[in-house]
C-alpha cells in the first residue's frame, strides 16, 4: 500500500511535468524559427548528459542509501558527502566553460553553467528517492517544473520573444534557484552536524562511476538518434525530429514515476514472484502508452502546423514506446540492484553498438530522418529481448511473444486511419480485446484487488 502511495504521489508530480512540456512543447516551436528551435534542443541534448559530471559519486550514494530511511542517515557522513560533490562540480565546470569559452560555443558555455544547479538538486533528489522520501523529491520536482513553466508561458505567450537563448535561461533558472533553495535549507537545518569523513569516497565514486557509465551508455542509447540527425542532415531536419523526440520525452515522465518508486522498492523486496507479476503488468498495460501518437497526432495537425512533417517520424518513436517502458522501469532497475554492476555496462554496451549499426544501415538504404527513427524502433525491440534473456526469469513466454506482434500490427494498421480520435479509439479497443483475450487472469487479478481495496 505504500509502495502504491509514492507511486501515486510520483505520478501525481511529474503529471505535472507532463502538462508543463506539453504546454512549452507546442508553444515554443510556434514562436521560435526552425533554426532557433534547432539550437534550443541541441542545449537541452547537452543537459541530457548533465549527470556524469558527478563522475558517479551521486550514483554511488543512491545504491549505499538505497532502502535506508532518511532519518537513519549519519548526517555527518552525509555533509562530508555534500562538500565533495561540491569540489568535483567546481572543478568540472570550469573545464566545461573554458573548452566552451576556447571553442566560442555558447550553448556549450551556458550548458557548463547549467552543470553545478542541475546536479546539486540531483544529489537531493536522488538521496531523498534512495530513502524513500518521495513526498520531498516530488517537492523539488514541482517547484523546478512550475517555474520554468511560468518563465516560458512569460517568454511565448506575454513578451512573445523569438530568441531561444531566453529559454534556455528560463530552464537554468528555474533550477539554479532550486539548488539556492536547497543549499539554504540544507545548511539551516544541518548547523549542529560536522563533516566527517566516510573513508568510502573512492570506494562510492569506483561503485557509482559503473552505474553512471552505465547510464550514460544508456542515455546515449535513448539520444543516439538525434545525434546521427545533427551529425548528418540540416538544421531543419534536426528541429524536425527534435520536435517529434521531445513529444516522446513528455511521456517519459510516466516512466520515471514506476521506475523511481520500483527502485526503492526493489532494494527492499527482491522476490521473483513479484518481479514476474510487475513485469507482466507493464507488458499488458504498456502498449497503451502508444495512444499519445494519436493524440499528439492531432495536436499537431491543430495547434503547430509548421511541425507537421515531424509525424512519420513520432510514428516510430511512439511504436517504441511499449519496448521502452519495459526496458527503463524494470530491466535497468534489475541491472542496478545486481551484484555485478559489470553486467549492467557490458549489456547497454553491446545495445549501443546495436544502435549504432541500426543507424549506420538507415543511413546508407534511406538516408532520411524516418529512416533513423525506424532503426531507433528497432533497437529498443532489441534491447527488449536481448534483456529478456539476460534475466532468466523474465523469458518470454508464447503468449508474450504473440502479444507484442500483435501490438505492432495492431498500431502500424490504425495509423493509416486518416481520422486521429477513430485510429486512437480503435487502436485503444483493439488493444483492450487482445488483453483480455491473452491476459484475463492479469486483468482479473488487478479488478479483484481494486474491488478489495474499495470496501
Amino acid at each position: 500500500m505504500k509502495t502504491l502511495k509514492n507511486f501515486i504521489r510520483v505520478l501525481s508530480s511529474n503529471t505535472i511535468v507532463l502538462l508543463s512540456g506539453m504546454i512549452t512543447g507546442m508553444m515554443i516551436p510556434n514562436i521560435l524559427s526552425v533554426e532557433s528551435y534547432s539550437s534550443l534542443k541541441t542545449y537541452t541534448l547537452y543537459l541530457s548528459y548533465v549527470g556524469i559530471f558527478h563522475l558517479g559519486y551521486v550514483d554511488g550514494l543512491y545504491l549505499k542509501y538505497g532502502g535506508r530511511s532518511y532519518h537513519n542517515i549519519d548526517k555527518n557522513i552525509l555533509k562530508h558527502e555534500h562538500t565533495i560533490l561540491w569540489r568535483i562540480e567546481t572543478i568540472l565546470t570550469i573545464a566545461v566553460l573554458a573548452i566552451g569559452i576556447v571553442r566560442q560555443d555558447f550553448v556549450m558555455a551556458l550548458f557548463a553553467v547549467s552543470i553545478i544547479p542541475y546536479n546539486i538538486n540531483g544529489f537531493f533528489k536522488q538521496i531523498f528517492q534512495a530513502a524513500g522520501e518521495f513526498k520531498r523529491y516530488a517537492r523539488i520536482n514541482n517547484a523546478v517544473t512550475i517555474s520554468a513553466l511560468g518563465l516560458n508561458i512569460l517568454g511565448a505567450v506575454v513578451l512573445r520573444v523569438d530568441q531561444y537563448v531566453f529559454y534556455c535561461f528560463a530552464t537554468l533558472l528555474a533550477n539554479l534557484s532550486m539548488s539556492i533553495f536547497l543549499e539554504y535549507s540544507y545548511f539551516k537545518n544541518n548547523r549542529k552536524y560536522k563533516p566527517v569523513d566516510g573513508r568510502d569516497t573512492i570506494k562510492l565514486i569506483k561503485t557509482g562511476s559503473l552505474i553512471v557509465l552505465g547510464n550514460f551508455i544508456a542515455q546515449f542509447v535513448f539520444t543516439i538518434d538525434l545525434w546521427f540527425v545533427k551529425g548528418f542532415f540540416s538544421a531543419v531536419e534536426f528541429a524536425y525530429y527534435s520536435f517529434a523526440f521531445s513529444m516522446v520525452s513528455m511521456i517519459n515522465t510516466v516512466v520515471t514515476a514506476v521506475t523511481v518508486v520500483f527502485y526503492n522498492y526493489l532494494c527492499r523486496e527482491r522476490e521473483e514472484r513479484q518481479i514476474i507479476e510487475f513485469k507482466r503488468y507493464l507488458l499488458v498495460f504498456s502498449p497503451f502508452a502508444a495512444l499519445a501518437y494519436f493524440c499528439f497526432r492531432f495536436i499537431v495537425k491543430l495547434f503547430v502546423v509548421k511541425y507537421t512533417a515531424s509525424l512519420d517520424i513520432l510514428f516510430f518513436l511512439f511504436g517504441a514506446y511499449p519496448f521502452l517502458i519495459i526496458v527503463y522501469a524494470l530491466i535497468i532497475n534489475l541491472y542496478k540492484i545486481s551484484e555485478d554492476k559489470k553486467k549492467y555496462v557490458k549489456s547497454v554496451a553491446l545495445i549501443v553498438m546495436t544502435a549504432a549499426v541500426y543507424n549506420f544501415l538507415a543511413l546508407k538504404l534511406w538516408h532520411s530522418v524516418q529512416g533513423i527513427a525506424l532503426a531507433t524502433l528497432m533497437t529498443y525491440i532489441t534491447w527488449y529481448l536481448y534483456s529478456m534473456a539476460d534475466f532468466k526469469i523474465l523469458k518470454p513466454t508464447v503468449r508474450e511473444i504473440i502479444w507484442a506482434v500483435y501490438y505492432l500490427a495492431v498500431y502500424a494498421v490504425t495509423s493509416y486511419i486518416s481520422n486521429d480520435v477513430f485510429a486512437g479509439i480503435m487502436f485503444g479497443l483493439l488493444i483492450l480485446t487482445g488483453g483480455l483475450v491473452l491476459f484475463w487472469d492479469i486483468y482479473s487479478n488487478l479488478l479483484e484487488r481494486i474491488t478489495q481495496r474499495g470496501r
